[in-house]
């Protein structure tokens, strides 16, 4: 859901970016406004960049990551006689409300390693399917917004016009970040910033 509220919103505003792009006129650049325009351009094309590796990354990890790996249960048993304790025990008062659970969350994350989330354990068709439906949508937003927000930044005819164009399309390249601080919680925040980095072999092919 948040992922189509997320397309939605960036598709509407680059809908109206590319309206205003094609209705604007190429203003005659004067000396004056070059220094700025170079700027402007350079700094919002450079914020695309971070995004465009993003993208990039995303869909490289995907696409390198082996197949599911065959599950071990022998470790499972030998984790729970190692961990077991061998005598007396010591009672801690608990903490049931949310930061309790926060926090007893990110200790036994910690702690275990098994309940880490990790994409190594993620089948062949929900990577392509997480392709099909992330990756590439965000490199085709990306690219898009970042060759009409360099153009509707270079058809600003004063300043000021030209430093407020430069937050708007801003703006509109942090819409994502925005929603993803937003509408996801605190937890899941915590299991996404933790998750297993999968090892990927470099090649020459």
């Amino acid at each position: 859901g948040m992922l189509a509220a997320n397309y939605f919103l960036v598709i509407l505003f680059m809908t109206q970016l590319w309206k205003m792009v094609r209705e604007s006129k190429v203003s005659e650049c004067s000396g004056e406004l070059l220094g700025l325009e170079l700027g402007c351009v350079f700094i919002f094309e450079v914020r695309m960049l971070t995004d465009l590796r993003k993208g990039l990354s995303i869909l490289t990890t995907l696409w390198g990551l082996n197949t599911r790996p065959p599950m071990e249960h022998s470790s499972s048993y030998k984790n729970l006689t190692h961990s077991a304790p061998s005598a007396g025990a010591v009672l801690v008062k608990e903490d049931h409300g949310v930061m309790g659970k926060l926090k007893s969350f990110g200790k036994s994350a910690k702690n275990d390693p098994s309940k880490q989330w990790k994409l190594t354990e993620i089948g062949k068709t929900y990577r392509i399917v997480c392709c099909v439906v992330v990756a590439l949508p965000k490199l085709v937003l990306d690219v898009t917004l970042a060759y009409l927000g360099g153009v509707y930044v270079m058809r600003s005819e004063t300043n000021s016009d030209m430093v407020l164009n430069t937050l708007a399309v801003v703006f509109v390249a942090e819409i994502p970040e925005l929603m993803y601080t937003a509408f996801t919680s605190q937890a899941m925040r915590y299991s996404l910033e933790g998750l297993t980095c999968p090892e990927i072999e470099l090649t020459n092919r």
